[in-house]
């Protein structure tokens, strides 16, 4: 429980006197208590010891495991925890840890009350029952905020036309600076002598990466040059990209070569993702970015659209957020400019219900606190006829 942040009830006197009253002097009665073997030779003292700590000012909850299907004594003491349950508004949770499913267990069931499999599963259930109180009270406090309505509910996919696709990187972020996200300075050249005269417009150093709907991860075929200083690098990574995308992915069309200004130095590399959930809709993940999410799976995760409540908690929700806080010495991130275009990316898929399937901006550059927050990449699929920046 404490691991989960949860904290134990300390039972009041008249508790505890109740306790040590009704069971032996070897009983364990803080908390938890144990009410030893007693109650097999007396059943009534699960509804005596059982009320008496559901009754107690400071117990919100009681988590009651039952480790073994145990035939009579189990079917007696699940009769006696529903009789306390009908006298009490404190929830009693039993823990049904045995692989058998008996009759005890189906007792439990009937009444309403759901027994769970593990304890660390009840425990973890009622760590996301509090943090869910705690997200009506916030909405409740949040004054001029509309009521939530998830994406889902306005445009279900199944409703909207047209085969599932991607689009290249380049698109992609013709259509998010459209929908007023800041990226970085870029062009798509289709030779070697238009990416020299990109990057010589957009200043060294640049970037080199190989425009393809057919290739999502870049790097992996190759397909990624970074920090060229000059015409002659250029030159040489549009060779190198076309060569090693050739050998790497034979079938895949190249449609350009994206020269991109560098972002830079230092900063935080983080994600920010959407994907469409069949039960939820469009949820947004975000978290650290490159190599370090698969590595850390430190990631917050929210069902869209957000608010800006709900887009600043979710920065600050991941394990890795110190990063982007000053650790050690570090500058102060850019979380204003992220929280932003966390914003900006749940009103592009807003304004687009049903359509995108599935969304990756990684990585996304977070710069010292006034440089802004541009993502790197990106990548967009879904039902996307009709939809283009404009």
């Amino acid at each position: 429980m404490g691991l989960a942040g949860i904290r134990l009830a300390t039972f009041e006197a008249a508790t505890t006197q109740a306790l040590a009253e009704s069971l032996p002097s070897y009983a364990a009665i803080g908390n938890p208590v144990d009410t030893t073997t007693a109650v097999l030779t007396d059943d009534k003292l699960i509804d005596k010891t059982l009320l008496a700590v559901c009754n107690d000012p400071g117990v919100s909850l009681v988590l009651m495991p039952i480790t073994i299907d145990y035939g009579d004594v189990t079917i007696k003491v699940a009769q006696s925890a529903v009789r306390v349950q009908a006298q009490t508004e404190t929830p009693i949770v039993p823990v049904w840890m045995s692989s058998r499913q008996g009759d005890g267990h189906r007792i439990y069931a009937e009444a309403g009350m759901v027994p769970v499999a593990t304890v660390g599963k009840a425990v973890k259930s009622v760590k996301r029952w509090l943090e869910h109180a705690d997200w009506l009270a916030a909405r409740e406090a949040a004054k001029g905020e509309p009521p939530f309505e998830p994406l889902l509910l306005r445009t279900p996919a199944s409703e909207v036309p047209g085969a599932v696709r991607a689009i290249n990187e380049a698109e992609a972020k013709a259509w998010l600076r459209a929908a007023g996200v800041e990226l970085p300075d870029s062009g798509v050249a289709h030779s070697a002598d238009e990416a020299v005269r990109l990057a010589e417009r957009i200043g060294y150093p640049v970037g080199a990466k190989v425009v393809s709907a057919a290739i999502t991860h870049k790097s992996d075929v190759g397909g990624v040059v970074l920090n060229l200083a000059d015409a002659a690098q250029v030159r040489d990574a549009w060779a190198r990209i076309h060569h090693a995308v050739a050998r790497a992915a034979p079938s895949a069309q190249i449609e350009g070569v994206l020269i991109e200004a560098m972002a830079p130095s230092g900063g935080v590399e983080t994600l920010i993702g959407v994907t469409r959930d069949p039960v939820f809709g469009p949820v947004l993940t975000f978290g650290l970015g490159g190599v370090h999410v698969e590595l850390l799976r430190d990631v917050a995760r929210r069902v869209l659209p957000l608010s800006r409540r709900e887009a600043a908690a979710m920065v600050r929700e991941i394990r890795s957020f110190a990063l982007l806080d000053g650790l050690r010495g570090r500058p102060l991130a850019d979380v204003p400019a992220l929280v932003e275009l966390l914003l900006k990316v749940s009103d592009f898929v807003a304004a687009h219900p049903g359509q995108i399937d599935e969304m990756d901006l990684n990585p996304v550059w977070v710069g010292p606190l006034g440089q802004g927050a541009r993502p790197l990449d990106a990548v967009i699929v879904g039902r996307l006829e009709g939809m283009g920046p404009g």
